[in-house]
């Protein structure tokens, strides 16, 4: 991965032009919990937060979700869902995409999961290293580490 510099009083300006392209889910506080949802403006996400509540995986398997219509008259008609929109998953940590990475195997064995592949192929993700870990960091544990890289397209550092 290469390196590059981005000030922190520019990474709103950042934010602002993902925001004109592309739908950008990132880590929300709201009543004293983290979790990961669409935003609109920079100043609505939290990066220095531990752990969410909710693990980013809600956004690619959402509590309920349209999975296929038919229409049961003459013409009998299967429609798939919409194709997901390019999204930015902004301030992720590492260990959280690799964990999105053991599902997308385990989704791209022998039953695949077409629906939840087109999601992750269609998404950006950029991460946050966690500076100061929690007491309960399991990153290392399943081969990653706080700094990680893999899976991400590009890893920002405080």
């Amino acid at each position: 991965m290469k390196q590059y510099t981005l000030h922190k009083q520019k990474i709103n300006d950042f934010i602002k032009n993902l925001l004109k392209k592309h739908r950008v889910v990132a880590p929300v506080e709201k009543n004293g919990i983290t979790t990961f949802t669409q935003v609109k403006k920079p100043d609505e996400i939290k990066l220095d937060f531990t752990n969410s509540k909710i693990p980013p995986k809600s956004i690619f398997f959402p509590q309920t979700e349209t999975l296929f219509k038919f229409s049961n008259d003459k013409n009998i008609k299967l429609e798939s869902p919409k194709n997901f929109e390019e999204t930015v998953f902004f301030g992720i940590r590492p260990c959280d995409v690799k964990s999105l990475h053991i599902l997308k195997n385990v989704f791209s064995g022998e039953y695949e999961d077409s629906l939840f592949l087109q999601k992750i192929k269609n998404t950006i993700f950029i991460g946050m290293t966690c500076v100061n870990p929690p007491i309960n960091c399991f990153c290392t544990s399943v081969d990653g580490s706080p700094s990680a890289t893999t899976g991400l397209d590009l890893l920002l550092t405080d």
